[in-house]
């Protein structure tokens, strides 16, 4: 008679393997070519053999800092409140006043203080709602240690190894290939970690962050991620695994190898990109806020603006504040955000205040905060009332969106504009400086992620068991929340499960 262990099987240590942007196409292809050994040999090869695999859409917009605080937190942009690499803090949560932040040097703004904050001063770390709890807070309240590297949030670890001024240099400087070398950066992250463990660290989590794959994917466009994969990333994976198996970190550790969006290719001419230009240049989109007699944001620390443009590559935020009001105070939803949809209707359709914004949009998203609060959803506007986004969509099939009516109401919180523009990003318009690759938007090709939980060293009876417990607790929350789509969310959702901590 076959014995049935009734002992839930708990692994003894996270690895966690964060590689920004990978596209699951990418990754599956290239286990499938036998071209990544050390990752295949993590998960057990293209059926992973070792665990289970997900392919789960992103948060809304499908961005770094938004979709990475949600791996982290298990939740979603509303409530963790990191709506983008760039958002207005309205209500002054983090600084005492309305302030906007962009994560990501502030595109035409320039405004790099808060890129080198989020690791000089932990600027990310305290973006994030106290309300939410990291998966590093979690592990110490079960007497786990963490050590995360390179990556912008770490709240809650034990040691946060964080790229240094040198590493920036590296990665920003006008060098080779424009001064950016994203294989020197990922290797001095693996580098930093081996010289972590050998000093005696044996974290219970460990989290590695590869950023090298996103920047090169954005210069060169996605295709380049192959190459990077098998010959940066897929190498220094195995500098990883030969360090634990000296150290005999290997066995008994639970893999999580995941990105936090994909890439989708798009022409890297001007025309295509929409952006607030710098002055004294053409001010772009600035022209339709100037028809409409509004101040926006367009200069690093400006305080007398009445409308805020956050633009996350094929989505942007605009924050619009009433007139001789306070940006705490909800706009009035038909004499300051209806006339603003309106111009930009105006602009996509027949190229009215700035011509290159005809075509440019897929949809312009509006909502009500005055009447709702600032958990309002969204509504597709039109010259003959707003609708339903599903109602929107459907009327044209050919936006193609992954799941977007739950991502869009995931994101609909305190830090979400008063409107939402969402660019033609299949016909290639973005919200950016010129780029060959970009993500941000609806569109199944950046929204797209990948996901794999794997037990190298386990046994068959772990596995199924790990297999069990992971699947289960993803798919009834996705049952509970809308019966939606598996959202990168769900990532920690899997640790939880893994870990025995889910309540």
């Amino acid at each position: 008679m076959k014995v049935v262990s009734l002992t839930m099987y708990t692994p003894s240590r996270l690895i966690l393997i964060n590689i920004d942007a990978l596209r699951p196409d990418m990754f599956e292809q290239a286990l499938l070519d036998n071209a990544i050994p050390n990752l295949a040999r993590l998960v057990g090869g293209p059926n992973i053999d070792k665990g289970l695999k997900f392919a789960p859409a992103s948060t809304a917009p499908s961005i770094t800092f938004c979709s990475q605080a949600s791996i982290i937190t298990g939740a979603h942009p509303k409530d963790h409140g990191i709506t983008g690499n760039q958002y207005f803090d309205r209500l002054g949560r983090i600084s005492g006043e309305p302030r906007h932040y962009a994560f990501d040097a502030g595109g035409h703004r320039l405004a790099l203080d808060d890129a080198l904050n989020v690791f000089r001063n932990a600027l990310a770390d305290r973006a994030l709602s106290p309300e939410v709890e990291t998966i590093y807070e979690t592990a110490k309240k079960h007497g786990l240690s963490s050590t995360v590297v390179f990556h912008m949030f770490a709240r809650g670890a034990d040691h946060w190894i964080k790229p240094g001024m040198d590493d920036w240099r590296e990665f920003f400087s006008f060098g080779e290939s424009f001064g950016i070398s994203s294989e020197k950066y990922d290797r001095r992250m693996v580098d930093e970690t081996i010289r972590h463990l050998r000093e005696g660290a044996r974290p219970d989590l460990l989290h590695l962050y590869f950023w090298g794959l996103d920047h090169d994917s954005h210069t060169h466009g996605p295709l380049i991620q192959y190459p990077y994969l098998t010959d940066t990333v897929d190498p220094l994976i195995g500098d990883l695994i030969r360090e634990l198996e000296a150290l005999d970190m290997m066995d008994d550790s639970l893999f999580v190898i995941f990105s936090d969006h994909g890439q989708i290719e798009v022409p890297s001419e001007s025309q295509y990109c929409l952006q607030l230009a710098f002055p004294p240049l053409d001010i772009g989109l600035g022209h339709v806020f100037k028809a409409l007699k509004r101040d926006v944001l367009n200069v690093p620390g400006e305080t007398g603006m009445d409308t805020v443009l956050s633009m996350n590559g094929a989505l942007s935020h605009v924050y619009v504040r009433r007139k001789l009001g306070r940006w705490k105070t909800p706009a009035r939803f038909d004499k300051d955000v209806m006339p603003v949809a309106a111009a930009f209707w105006e602009g996509a359709t027949i190229g009215k205040y700035f011509s290159p914004l005809y075509n440019a949009l897929n949809m312009i998203l509006v909502r009500d905060c005055e009447q709702g609060g600032w958990d309002t959803p969204f509504l597709a506007y039109t010259p003959g009332g707003c609708v339903p986004v599903e109602e929107y969509l459907a009327d044209r099939p050919a936006i193609q969106s992954l799941d977007g009516i739950n991502r869009l109401s995931h994101l609909a919180g305190v830090n979400s504009g008063d409107l939402l523009l969402l660019s033609n990003i299949e016909e290639g318009y973005y919200f950016a400086f010129p780029y060959k690759g970009i993500h941000g938007s609806l569109h199944p090709q950046d929204s797209l992620s990948m996901l794999s939980y794997s037990l190298p060293g386990g046994t068959e009876e772990q596995i199924r068991q790990l297999q069990g417990r992971i699947g289960g607790a993803i798919e009834a929350r996705c049952k509970r929340e809308n019966d939606r789509y598996v959202n990168i969310a769900d990532i920690h959702t899997g640790l939880m499960a893994a870990m025995g901590w889910a309540a």
